[in-house]
């Protein structure tokens, strides 16, 4: 049986397949390397983690790898040691056109849960995936849209087509992948948010962000219509700005990208509008009379194509960053 579905729906609908006890499933012929569970077995947790073969990752593109090797070893350790403190997966929920935001702690439960299996008063409720098949293919790196100045230390990597199977006990296969662009966000270990067992490393690459299937919301927000008249007008500039900041006024936004930036010092400021793969869409710079709040359109004088975007606020050596999702 095959299931196309995004990888987080892939992963959950793996933990819910099984009630305790899971009657065999005979040898499949065209997966030799997959192991029948025996007639009437009780799964307990196995935890034996067996680490990749891959070395420590010393690149951006070599943190990817390294991720797809940690899901294919199916090892905690491994997957554990490669998560930035701040990591995010983000997921599109199609049917409100919007993105998902789980945090590392979430997705290390439910990598335990798919590496290991759903444990219940010790017994294993839902048997870990027999076999996991994770391929990245046509990796390419650029600027971290949120530290387009700090190029060293944070990258991201763009996967242009992603393949991910996830083989269970009962013979069933969930596509975890298979659909568009995956974008990974990766820092350098000296310049990381670590937990407490992570070295900062110069030498290693972390991920701290991971972006799936972009294809998915750019459909669902190419159906909608984005707010581009908010009725709620700022007024005058308001002279009680105190820190920058960026609010969007449209939710979805519409392409002109109607923004409010509060300002809280007089002189030149610069607002940037990059997409996820970290390529400057527009960029316009402001002459600030007076501290406050103005309103402008940051996508005016260019096409922004529905999807999300880095809105990006500088003034002297302040910064901002907003992520914004844009409809038609």
């Amino acid at each position: 049986m095959s299931c196309p579905r995004p990888f987080l729906a892939a992963v959950l609908a793996v933990s819910l397949a099984w009630i305790p006890a899971v009657a065999g499933t005979a040898q499949d012929p065209s997966r030799p390397d997959i192991r029948p569970s025996p007639p009437g077995a009780r799964y307990r947790a196995l935890h034996v983690d067996l680490r990749p073969a891959y070395p420590i990752p010393a690149t951006p593109t070599a943190a990817v790898e390294a991720l797809a090797a940690a899901y294919e070893a199916k090892s905690v350790p491994a997957l554990d040691e490669l998560l930035a403190g701040d990591f995010q997966f983000h997921t599109t929920d199609v049917h409100i056109a919007r993105l998902i935001d789980v945090d590392r702690a979430k997705e290390m439960q439910i990598a335990r849960a798919l590496f290991r299996g759903a444990i219940h008063r010790g017994e294993v409720t839902s048997p870990p995936a027999d076999s996991i098949s994770f391929v990245f293919e046509g990796l390419t790196e650029s600027p971290d849209p949120e530290h387009p100045d700090s190029t060293t230390h944070f990258r991201t990597v763009t996967a242009a087509r992603f393949r991910g199977d996830i083989y269970v006990p009962d013979g069933k296969v969930f596509h975890a992948g298979g659909q568009g662009a995956q974008v990974f966000y990766v820092v350098r270990g000296d310049a990381a948010v670590l937990v407490s067992s992570s070295p900062a490393d110069s030498t290693r690459w972390y991920i701290r962000r991971w972006f799936e299937d972009l294809d998915a919301l750019v459909a669902s927000l190419s159906e909608i219509e984005g707010d581009c008249d908010q009725a709620d007008s700022l007024g005058a500039q308001a002279a009680s700005a105190l820190a920058l900041g960026i609010h969007p006024l449209g939710n979805p936004a519409c392409p002109a990208l109607d923004i409010a930036c509060d300002l809280p010092r007089s002189g030149p400021a610069r607002v940037e509008v990059f997409d996820i793969m970290g390529r400057r869409m527009s960029q316009k710079v402001l002459d600030v009379a007076t501290p406050g709040t103005i309103r402008l359109q940051a996508g005016a004088g260019t096409h922004l194509a529905p999807g999300a975007y880095w809105v990006r606020l500088t003034q002297g050596n302040l910064s901002k960053n907003r992520m914004v999702v844009v409809a038609r």
